[in-house]
């Protein structure tokens, strides 16, 4: 996860993940395909949110990734 921060370049970045708990009532595909439990903590890791903080990143829902201060970028 860190080596892929490094990368971001000004703007809106994507980067596909499904975050969660592992869910034993989940489909097998998504349990070993998604790693949603493994994901979620990436995501949440202490070194990972202080590279998005120092990076001045923040993590968004792909629906409201370009909204900035409650309103829609444009």
């Amino acid at each position: 996860m860190l080596q892929v921060l490094e990368l971001l370049t000004p703007g809106v970045n994507e980067l596909m993940c499904h975050p969660g708990d592992a869910d034993a009532t989940a489909p097998a595909r998504s349990a070993s395909e998604y790693h949603r439990d493994e994901e979620a903590a990436a995501l949440t890791a202490p070194s990972v949110r202080a590279v998005l903080a120092t990076r001045g990143a923040r993590l968004a829902h792909f629906g409201t990734a370009w909204e900035t201060g409650g309103k829609a970028a444009r």
